[in-house]
């Protein structure tokens, strides 16, 4: 259910958890594939198996929920007890079989739409605290999971590919990703410009700081799948000639 918005944050605020809702209803698709799977399978990510991906994500969602609850009670609530801890769960996750690693992922996602749901107007404007350090409003929390959902599902390799994200959703990905790197790019400024593989170009942005020293353009799917690490298509030209990217995340 969408709630209409009062205002222009609103408005963005309940966009961003339709995203979610639609690449959370995405994935659980895709994984119907998986019920007589082994999780041990490697999965699209390097070093990971599907077993570790679908931990991971069942992980997240419980992270966030500690987020929303943070800013419903006022009580510091960190996402994960530390860096180690969520390694540590995520391995042990990936050993659970492919029914408990499913049952995990679905019972989840599930609060975490209900928590969504229930929290209250004046608590999505309290500050927390993600686990890279940031400091944001909780009204961040549906965004931290749209990434979550719509690229772990193509990490999964059932078939889904950076194409399948709708192209509001990726363009927004190229956005985050551009804001995120940019702190971290290791030379010249360069800029992106999604869509016009498709012949209906954005307008540049730039990763880095500074006047972007060249421009590389082309699909929002091509662009999403290169800044993010997952792929670099052919259609973006040599990968020897790209700029190095740093981590996204």
């Amino acid at each position: 259910m969408t709630v209409l918005a009062d205002s222009p944050a609103d408005e963005v605020l309940w966009r961003r958890v339709d995203w979610m809702r639609a690449g959370t209803a995405v994935l659980l698709d895709a994984c119907g594939q998986l019920d007589d799977t082994d999780p041990g399978r490697p999965s699209a990510l390097s070093g990971w198996t599907r077993g570790h991906v679908l931990a991971h994500l069942a992980q997240n969602a419980t992270a966030l929920l500690n987020l929303l609850s943070w800013a419903r009670t006022g009580v510091i609530t960190p996402m994960y007890a530390s860096p180690q801890a969520r390694a540590g769960d995520i391995e042990a996750g990936a050993t659970l079989t492919m029914p408990a690693l499913l049952s995990g992922l679905r019972v989840t996602a599930a609060k975490l739409d209900q928590a969504v749901t229930t929290l209250p107007a004046q608590a999505w404007p309290a500050t927390i605290t993600t686990a890279s350090g940031r400091e944001a409003p909780a009204s961040i929390v549906p965004w931290m999971r749209v990434r979550e959902v719509w690229v772990h599902a193509i990490d999964l390799d059932l078939g889904l590919g950076f194409s399948d994200i709708p192209d509001d959703i990726g363009r927004a990905l190229i956005d985050d990703m551009a804001a995120l790197m940019s702190p971290r790019v290791d030379g010249p400024a360069f800029a992106v410009r999604p869509g016009a593989a498709a012949g209906a170009a954005a307008a540049p942005i730039v990763v880095g700081a500074g006047l972007p020293s060249r421009e590389i353009a082309g699909s929002t799917a091509d662009l999403t799948a290169w800044l993010s690490g997952r792929a670099t298509p052919a259609a973006l030209g040599d990968p020897a000639a790209l700029p190095t990217l740093p981590a996204w995340l």
